[in-house]
């Protein structure tokens, strides 16, 4: 299944009066135009109505309603995604979300928020999401959510912040949405090798076994726990890891680098480089969902890249979006917004 339409209606710049209808391919989909044309209001459309794997977490506010020249804000939104050619398994999946027309099934996602005022002032948005055209088939949550999240990739990314060990990283969130990392993984479950959470609780188990982590908790419990502890409750104390504990928290230490051009060393590079490193630990999130449908969603891929590599991306991104991936590599549905001549001229060089 693709998305095969985006129906925008009193959201951003889209007029209540003259909605947005914006027809999409199976492929490659590429908006080009000037700032201020409603491009970011088109990837943020999706946003709204699909959602994003990831850790960003979107609610309309009263910016997100059209208001006109004369700066009257219009009291209600509609954001609807439709999408078509659904396989024999996704009408079965989404047969109570989807509408018989003509014959052919097609799910639509909406998304309805409206506001009014509030006695105390400012406003009060409230927000639905549900199927149907117009909205009036049943709520969309739980499971038909998570198989229609997008991936996302923002404009103008950190990189190499996004990249590095620290709280929420944007790398752990990838990395704990990898189904061969999580922690319920069961041992040997990926390709008959023990999963990153079995092998890290080995560690913390040969970890304690050492002489010198076993001596300096021993001190600890015999020179003073013992001396401090009633006769009914004893304190006794372990030193290891912890890798036992919150599997988010390991997920944070982690890193993803490049290294040097010989050896394993990590070297400092530039803002092009570790932008690609991200882009493709993103398509690799991606990748790693292959019962999800495949949609990314991607602004100004150009920052930050040279016209070289903007052209080798492009052509990873064409090779992905192309017809007849293959099924080890799923085709991708893609939208992109770009200022770059470019993909300016590989939008003309595909009509």
């Amino acid at each position: 299944m693709f998305i095969s339409e985006i129906f925008a209606q009193g959201f951003r710049c889209f007029e209540p009066v003259s909605p947005l209808q914006l027809k999409l391919t199976p492929g490659l989909n590429i908006l080009v135009g000037p700032n201020d044309a409603g491009k970011s209001a088109i990837i943020d459309a999706v946003r709204y109505a699909l959602w994003t794997r990831g850790d960003d977490y979107l609610r309309p506010d009263e910016l997100d309603f059209y208001a006109d020249a004369a700066g009257v804000r219009a009291s209600e939104f509609t954001i609807t995604c439709t999408f078509d050619a659904l396989t024999p398994d996704e009408e079965s999946r989404f047969l109570e979300w989807c509408t018989n027309e003509r014959g052919k099934l097609r799910l639509h996602v909406c998304i309805r928020s409206t506001r009014r005022l509030s006695p105390g002032g400012g406003s009060i948005i409230t927000t639905q999401h549900r199927a149907g055209k117009d909205g009036e088939g049943l709520p969309i949550d739980g499971e038909v959510r998570e198989y229609l999240k997008a991936t996302y990739l923002k404009p103008l990314r950190d990189a190499e912040r996004e990249l590095r060990a620290g709280r929420r990283s944007r790398l752990s969130r990838i990395l704990g949405a990898m189904p061969q990392m999580g922690p319920e993984s069961k041992p040997g479950a990926v390709g008959g090798k023990l999963t990153l959470l079995d092998t890290l609780k080995a560690a913390d188990k040969d970890v304690r076994d050492n002489t010198a982590v076993r001596g300096i908790a021993s001190n600890v419990n015999t020179d003073f726990l013992d001396k401090l502890s009633f006769a009914d409750d004893p304190l006794v104390a372990t030193l290891d890891l912890g890798a036992h504990g919150s599997f988010d928290q390991v997920l944070e230490r982690f890193e993803l680098y490049l290294n040097a051009k010989t050896g394993g060393g990590r070297v400092q590079r530039g803002l092009g480089y570790n932008n690609l490193l991200f882009m493709a630990a993103e398509l690799l999130l991606l990748q790693s969902h292959p019962d999800q449908v495949p949609f990314l969603l991607i602004e100004e891929p150009e920052a930050h890249l040279h016209p070289q590599h903007q052209t080798l991306f492009m052509e990873v991104l064409s090779a992905r979006a192309a017809v007849g991936a293959g099924e080890a590599q799923k085709q991708v549905q893609v939208l992109l917004t770009t200022h770059s001549p470019n993909w300016q001229r590989a939008q003309i060089s595909r009509r």
